[in-house]
Parts: C-alpha cells; structure tokens; sequence
C-alpha cells in the first residue's frame, strides 16, 4: 500500500513532535537528576550489584546473554557505565511521560536504543537528537512538502 505526501508528511511531523518532547523530557532531567553514576566513584565499584538490573531486564537496552557477560561486569563495571546512566535518564523520562505522552512509551524506547547504538552518553543526548534524528526528520519533511508542491504545480492532486 502506497502512503500519499499527505500521510506520509504527517507522520513524519508527528515523530518530530514526539522527538521534541522526549528532548525536553531529558532537558528536565539532566536539570535536576542526581542519580547518574561516575565510573570513578569508589561507591559504585563497591555497589555495581545494584545497578545490575539495567544490564539484564529487558525494558532496557543492553542485556547480558551469558554468563561470562556478567562476570566481565563484576570484573569490569566501569565499561558498563554510559549505558547504565542512559538507562536511568530512560526511566526519569519515562516517569515524567506518565500521563503526558504516555502512548509513546516504545517511541522513546525507540530513541534510546539508537542513543546506545551510537554509544551516546547521557550528556550528549539533546545534542544527538538535534543533530541526528530532527534534523533529519526536518529535511524529510521539507522535502516531502518540495516534492508535494512540484506534484501540485504540474497538475498531480
């Protein structure tokens, strides 16, 4: 099945509204969130068990497949250390999506699985969404609306 312009451009608008509140979403937590971890801190060293369930439950994303996966954690936490914290910056975004843009749960999870492919840290997360997907997302639809306009001028409905 064939989308028109039409359908395809709102879509498309509707994905970069949803990117522009999952970025303030994240402004609002880097503002005032104090969980993140520091490889260097002797505490998370001493304490890298409690922050094994983002490493091995599935509403994150990076889980551990075998058991040598997990003993290099224990032995090594501090690799682990940009994708804990993006995973907490994923569940304060998601805890203040609660109610407010709660139907795009998957969109953001979504977001955050391409943040951790590209080895994203949590600081640079506005920086890749502008960057990466708006911009990107931005260009679509003006060339969709180019496209759609040149359609229109030789007689396409």
């Amino acid at each position: 099945m064939n989308k028109s312009f039409k359908e395809i451009l709102l879509t498309t608008q509707i994905e970069v509204i949803g990117l522009a509140q999952i970025r303030n979403a994240i402004h609002t937590v880097l503002k005032s969130c104090t969980d993140f971890i520091d490889e260097y801190d002797v505490n998370f060293h001493i304490e890298k068990h409690l922050y094994t369930h983002y490493l091995i439950d599935t509403d994150y994303f990076l889980q551990f497949t075998t058991a040598q996966e997990l003993d290099d954690y224990i032995q090594k936490p501090h690799k682990w250390v940009r994708e804990i914290n993006l995973s907490i910056l994923y569940d304060r975004v998601i805890d203040l999506a609660e109610g407010k843009f709660a139907d795009k749960y998957y969109f953001i999870y979504r977001t955050f699985e391409k943040m951790i492919d590209n080895e994203i840290d949590y600081s640079q997360a506005i920086e890749f969404i502008d960057e990466n997907l708006l911009d990107e997302l931005i260009e679509l639809i003006d060339d969709y609306k180019d496209e759609a306009q040149y359609l229109k001028n030789i007689g396409y409905k």
